[in-house]
């Protein structure tokens, strides 16, 4: 499995094309570029996992290695930045575009690959995303300027980041700004969240519940204390899984069968770290 990583971790950094300087938002195999679209977190899951790496096994080589290019690409990164401390992006993490450029759950992100890497750059987005989204007493889900200028509210279910900030640290657990928003996220005012039998937060680039609202909600419930919620979002994801115990992208809200994708690798991951520790809070 290390030998997998990393290949990967080599060929993110070595082979895979990166147009006008970024990763896109999908590339094929052989490092060719298929959809150059610049989205925010696309940058900087990279980052996350070349720490991981060697956070996890001790290896500092190839954190050595590209700690150069790792470098340059958030120094150019943060030189897009706006006066107001915000970078725009083109789509949501959901492959969606925006029309609201300021992501809220992008910059989560952001901060936190900042913070173990440039703790003064951290500090000044951590204070530009506060300032950013904060409106109506909750987070926005992205916004057009400064300030919470056209917030936009909603919650989204691969918005992972939003639901993992008090364990990151971003905030705390008791943040009201933080639990106004969570509150939201899982009630009907929020368009992505769909009611029935079955309902939870899913997304509206696949209008139905998806496994990755059920764990954002098992996360939440390990925040909050929860343990009865968190007993539902186990139970919910056995009710939805595939026959071979994975997980779909969606999943009817009323029937549990299966809305789009049988297998979609990001919710299996997940569910798999949540139940190897019934601690964890985030990645």
């Amino acid at each position: 499995m290390r030998a997998v990583v990393d290949g990967f971790l080599r060929w993110l950094f070595e082979v895979a094309e990166r147009p006008a300087g970024w990763w896109p938002r999908a590339s094929l195999a052989n490092g060719k570029s298929k959809d150059p679209a610049f989205q925010l977190d696309q940058q900087l899951f990279p980052f996350l996992l070349l720490e991981d790496h060697a956070r996890l096994t001790g290896d500092d080589s190839l954190l050595d290695r590209f700690a150069p290019m790792r470098a340059e690409m958030l120094r150019t990164l943060m030189a897009r930045r706006t006066p107001f401390g915000l970078i725009a992006t083109d789509e949501t993490p959901a492959d969606d575009p925006l029309e609201q450029p300021f992501h809220f759950s992008s910059h989560v992100l952001l901060w936190r690959v900042l913070r173990d890497i440039d703790p003064r750059a951290a500090a000044e987005v951590h204070a530009a995303t506060r300032s950013g989204f904060t409106e109506s007493g909750r987070f926005a889900y992205a916004v057009r300027g400064a300030h919470g200028q056209g917030a936009r509210h909603y919650h989204d279910a691969n918005d992972l980041p939003t639901v993992f900030a008090p364990a990151w640290g971003f905030c705390d657990e008791g943040d009201p700004v933080w639990r106004a928003t969570i509150e939201f996220a899982w009630s009907a005012e929020n368009d992505g969240y769909f009611a029935g039998p079955l309902g939870g937060l899913g997304s509206l680039h696949t209008r139905h519940p998806w496994p990755l609202g059920d764990l954002q909600e098992i996360v939440v419930a390990r925040v909050l204390g929860d343990a009865a919620r968190e007993r539902r979002g186990w139970d919910r994801l056995e009710r939805v899984e595939t026959w071979d115990g994975l997980l779909p992208e969606a999943y009817d809200e009323t029937t549990g069968a299966v809305a789009s994708r049988h297998w979609f690798a990001w919710p299996a991951a997940l569910r798999a770290l949540l139940a190897l520790d019934p601690m964890l809070k985030a990645p």
